[in-house]
Order: structure tokens, then sequence, then C-alpha cells
């Protein structure tokens, strides 16, 4: 599981953090900030979320046999037994909620959209173009499962 998260927040890497700071609006007159070497950035950028990972695996970890909540896939691999024996109940509901929360995504920005101001559409969809497909991927659905279900609700059960 840590690796897993880990893949997500070094997904980070390749978001382009000097045009993603460049398109933050600042008030008039005030000139860009300077920033470190790019090479720098990225390395510091990926730091905190490496150690809050680390933190929410090593949380769950302790406390999810307390509350009894347990990853089959990750114990499935970590005792050598078959990994898709053990998701295979989980597929079928985990695709139709995946569908259903994308069709309420879909439709929630839709509903909400006349409301919206023309600019704030136009910098919503600028900032998508910021996030690579791979990173929407692997941050949103390793890391943030691990941080927020895995970590913060062990701990919050």
């Amino acid at each position: 599981m840590w690796a897993a998260g880990l893949a997500g927040v070094a997904s980070f890497l390749f978001v382009d953090l000097r045009a993603l700071i460049a398109a933050i609006p600042l008030p008039e007159g005030t000139p860009p900030p300077e920033l470190p070497p790019p090479v720098l950035l990225k390395v510091v950028s990926v730091i905190q979320p490496a150690v809050i990972t680390t933190l929410a695996v090593a949380i769950g970890c302790w406390l999810s046999p307390d509350v009894g909540l347990h990853s089959p896939a990750a114990e499935a691999w970590a005792n050598g037994e078959a990994v898709f024996a053990k998701l295979r109940p989980q597929i079928l509901p985990g695709i139709l909620a995946g569908i259903t929360a994308g069709l309420a995504l879909v439709l929630t920005w839709v509903a909400a959209k006349p409301f919206f101001t023309t600019d704030f559409i136009t910098r919503a969809q600028e900032f998508n173009n910021f996030l690579p497909a791979v990173t929407r991927f692997l941050y949103g659905g390793f890391t943030e499962e691990l941080l927020l279900r895995w970590g913060f609700m062990t701990f919050l059960v």
C-alpha cells in the first residue's frame, strides 16, 4: 500500500509546477515570485505528501486490526495468495459505484456551471490541464484513498 501511495506522490514530478504557479492570480502590480531551480522545486513538492502518506499507511496498518478494517488485495499479495480472487467480489460494485460517482460529478458540474463566472470556468479548465492523467489516476486513485480512508478514517474510528 505504501508503494502504491508513493507512486501517486511521485506522479507529481510530472506536473509543470512553474506553469501552475504562474497561473495563480496575483494582486495588480505584484511581481511574480522568484522560484527555486526546477529540480529543487519538484523534490520539495513531493516531500510533504510522501511523509503524510507514510504516516497514513503506518496509522492504518497499526489501527486497522482494532477496528476490523482490512485490505484484501494487499493482504493477498503480502501472503502470496491470488490477488484477483480476493478482488473478484469487489469488481462489479466498484465499477458501478465509479460510474455512478463519475456521472454525479459531471451532472453537478453541468448543473452548477450557469452560476459560475466565465473567468472561473476558464481557470478551472486551465487548472485541470496542469495535472497529467497519470497524476490524477495514481494520486487520486491510490494516494488519496490511503490518506483519507486507510489512515484518517481508521484513526477516527
